[in-house]
């Protein structure tokens, strides 16, 4: 089982995205912005971040950005509308652990959480 957080704006994709992965046992928290994704963060560790890459207070990139020098090592999962994010990130050296497009299926949810939580942490 491991601690996620997820962090988006729309509360439909919260939920969604909450009963997804607590359905698969892991220990799931949900904010709608970023400096509340960073609050959380500081106040309880996650071993995984999924965010919307466009976030108010605090964008999605920029979380993941701070996320690199507080929390080494925290693997991200963005989420967007656009397919080719992770494509548009790395032209510009902003290396992302993983970009997921809107509209996704539980399925790839699931299969992205579970390549990027670290060994022993997935739910069975």
């Amino acid at each position: 089982m491991a601690r996620i957080l997820i962090a988006a704006k729309d509360s439909p994709v919260r939920k969604a995205i909450h009963g997804a992965l607590a359905g698969a046992g892991h220990k799931v928290r949900c904010v709608d912005h970023g400096a509340a994704a960073h609050a959380a963060l500081q106040a309880e560790p996650a071993e995984l971040v999924i965010c919307d890459a466009f976030l108010p207070v605090i964008d999605g990139v920029a979380l993941m950005m701070i996320g690199r020098q507080d929390w080494r090592g925290l693997p991200f999962l963005l989420m967007s509308e656009d397919p080719n994010l992770a494509e548009a990130l790395s032209s510009i050296e902003v290396a992302v652990d993983g970009v997921i497009a809107k509209p996704f299926s539980v399925h790839a949810l699931r299969h992205e959480v579970a390549r990027l939580l670290p060994i022993g942490s997935e739910a069975a």
